[in-house]
């Protein structure tokens, strides 16, 4: 991690930045209720790719996501994944990444639509072909909460995975199901 992580100076300075504008809206909100604090626990199925090398290489791991939402239609939180692939050889990829979900229609009483967006460290340290893993790791996607109760829900999405560096990048394709853990009360509900 170290490696990765002093190899790439920008970094050093764009988390704890991103970080620090966090702040004022964590304090802006305290006074807002109610809130919510939601942990997510999923299970990708993936499939990888890279243009000239790699034609497609399936994947499988957790992704663990903890996010706060103090406004109806907007959480931000932070998250791990890891995924084990095999194909050529077998590799890994893990990374670390911020973000947050976007709710566009609001709260249902079955469950609620989301879009999550997240930018982050790509932690992995095996290379595949000398090319693999760049320094950094987005992903973009949607999926749905279905509620179980007030605490509980089920969680379905799909995601696209982008892993620098960027004249060759690695990326991936999944879909994700797994297990919400809701904490507090939704801002969002009707």
């Amino acid at each position: 991690f170290r490696r990765v992580l002093f190899r790439s100076k920008p970094v050093l300075f764009v988390f704890p930045a991103l970080l620090l504008c966090l702040f004022p809206l964590v304090v802006c909100a305290q006074d807002q209720e109610p809130q919510q604090f939601a942990v997510s626990l999923d299970l990708l199925a993936n499939g990888s790719s890279a243009k000239g090398a790699v034609s497609f290489s399936p994947g499988l791991g957790p992704v663990l996501f903890a996010d706060w939402r103090p406004l109806p239609y907007l959480s931000l939180g932070t998250g791990f994944s890891i995924a084990f692939h095999s194909g050529p050889g077998t590799w890994t990829t893990a990374s670390w990444d911020l973000g947050g979900r976007v709710f566009p229609l609001g709260t249902q009483k079955e469950g609620e639509w989301y879009l999550q967006g997240t930018a982050g460290l790509d932690l992995a340290t095996q290379a595949l072909r000398k090319t693999w893993p760049g320094s950094f790791h987005g992903t973009a996607g949607a999926g749905y909460r279905a509620f179980l109760d007030e605490g509980d829900a089920l969680d379905l999405g799909a995601q696209f995975d982008y892993f620098s560096p960027l004249r060759n990048p690695l990326t991936a394709i999944g879909v994700k199901a797994g297990w919400t853990w809701l904490i507090g009360e939704n801002p969002g509900k009707p």
